[in-house]
């Protein structure tokens, strides 16, 4: 029986040993290698037989590139052999491209699977949308963002499953609020935009007050934030940072501007993402941690991207279609 092309890293596997199997990988076929590297290789795959299925699996994923054939079947210190080595810069591309796409396809998919069956209304890639609920509530989405609505006689619920959604309330008698992952947002009369990221939850208010409750694990705080202020939860520590705001400005990505002000990069790329058809890698996490302002279109954004990086030097390489990458300055 044929085996199937590889779509994920098992979750038991060591990511530093995947990591360092990839090095290799790159390395070995995009140069041919020194005796030092050589013996560098054989002890690095000697280490154990998660070293060994490791580096197996990585040439498996460099080989859905096509740049070479499979050398999973070589001895350790065997060196891979091929007619034609591609240069150095494109190795490297199609390594880190294959990677991303064979480990993140099938989680993507599977998310996505599932906001699709439990939202009531969502959005696509390059859709906004506006609607208004049967209590005059009215929601605008942002993009590749989704909503389920629970109403009943005694409260009025919505949740955001994905992306971001701006919400003015309607006047009734029945509590309203919003709730985003561990986030929970209750209305006292008011506009205000909830952001849900992977890595931070984001609520900016422009008209009113809302309290604001956020519980996962350990991490526990509320808050109540009012107009011309923002709140981010770092979702990993529970933090809460506030700042001022220029609420006018909520929203403005409806006309498809990033408006930012002292914002991490990570979540402007978090942002962008949304926009982006392909994949954004960060390869330099404190690069990331930066913070950013600035007025960005997103009708384009890749160069939205290198706009937002550029005070810094950062990098932005786009390996294919589907694969743009960010770090710090380039190193020559």
């Amino acid at each position: 029986m044929v085996e199937p092309a590889v779509t994920q890293m098992p979750a038991e596997e060591d990511e530093t040993i995947w990591q360092e199997a990839l090095d290799w990988t790159i390395r070995l076929n995009g140069t041919a290698p020194n005796v030092t590297e050589n013996d560098a290789f054989t002890a690095w795959l000697g280490r154990s037989e998660a070293h060994r299925a490791a580096y197996q699996r990585a040439d498996r994923v460099w080989a859905l590139t096509g740049a070479a054939a499979p050398t999973s079947a070589l001895t350790p210190g065997e060196r891979p052999r091929s007619s034609a080595r591609p240069p150095a810069r494109r190795v490297r591309r199609a390594a880190i491209a294959a990677t991303l796409l064979a480990a993140s396809i099938m989680l993507l998919l599977t998310d996505r699977l599932n906001i699709l069956i439990a939202a009531d209304y969502r959005t696509g890639l390059a859709e906004t949308r506006t609607l208004q609920l049967e209590d005059g509530t009215q929601l605008t989405l942002n993009v590749d963002s989704a909503i389920a609505v629970e109403y009943d006689e005694d409260r009025r619920v919505v949740r955001l499953l994905a992306g971001e959604v701006l919400v003015k309330v309607g006047t009734d008698r029945r509590p309203f609020s919003l709730v985003a992952a561990e986030l929970e947002v209750a209305d006292i009369g008011t506009i205000f935009d909830v952001d849900l990221q992977p890595q931070a939850l984001t609520v900016s208010v422009q008209e009113g007050s809302v309290a604001a409750n956020y519980r996962n694990g350990p991490n526990e705080s509320s808050m109540e934030i009012g107009h011309d202020e923002r709140i981010r939860i770092d979702r990993a520590t529970g933090t809460a940072a506030r700042s001022g705001i220029d609420g006018t400005r909520i929203g403005d990505w409806s006309a498809g501007q990033l408006v930012v002000e002292s914002v991490l990069i990570a979540d402007v790329i978090a942002e962008l993402q949304r926009y982006y058809r392909g994949f954004i890698l960060v390869r330099d996490p404190a690069f990331a941690a930066r913070t950013v302002s600035g007025v960005f279109d997103l009708k384009d954004p890749v160069r939205a991207l290198r706009a937002a990086v550029r005070p810094y030097a950062g990098d932005v390489q786009s390996y294919t279609p589907l694969l743009v990458t960010v770090s710090g300055p380039a190193q020559d």
